[in-house]
């Protein structure tokens, strides 16, 4: 047991040095041998769920990714970036619930930024449109153009769903 204790920092920095070095899944391998060392590293679970939502582990499934984030996030705390992640998978699963609210999360958070906040409507609007709610999606696109009317993907979509989906062109 000392043993693996003392190798758990060595274990970190060479996951540290594969990710650097764009070796994706060789850190992937570290992070899961310095994991299993030490099970409640917050920042560790972070790294290792940033690289399996990138997919850097084409073995796993996406729902297996999806628990690793989530068990991340529960070790983090509040993480934008894995919480937006959490979401794009969440709705690439069909758990829409679970995307909303993770969006609506960092859509609260979000603040004083329009071109961000654009971004995580249309991202709302994505998850609404896959769930089926053609209206609900019509309404976040709108708010993601009226924070951003530069946002062209947003513009696009909205006319892509009003023409496909809402008969409204």
């Amino acid at each position: 047991a000392y043993q693996k204790q003392r190798r758990a920092p060595i274990l970190l920095k060479q996951a540290e040095a594969a990710e650097a070095e764009g070796k994706a899944g060789r850190a992937v391998e570290l992070l899961r041998l310095y994991l299993a060392i030490r099970p409640n590293e917050a920042g560790a679970w972070a790294d290792y769920a940033r690289l399996l939502a990138d997919g850097a582990d084409p073995n796993l499934g996406r729902d297996q990714v999806y628990a690793v984030v989530v068990k991340a996030l529960k070790l983090k705390g509040e993480d934008e970036g894995l919480e937006r992640r959490r979401a794009e998978i969440a709705m690439e699963l069909g758990r829409f619930e679970d995307a909303r609210d993770g969006l609506s999360r960092l859509i609260a958070r979000r603040g004083e930024d329009p071109r961000g906040q654009a971004e995580l409507e249309e991202l709302r609007a994505r998850v609404e449109a896959a769930d089926g709610k053609f209206n609900d999606a019509e309404v976040w696109l709108l708010m993601a153009v009226g924070h951003d009317p530069h946002r062209v993907s947003a513009h696009a979509r909205l006319a892509g769903l009003l023409r496909r989906n809402l008969d409204d062109p």
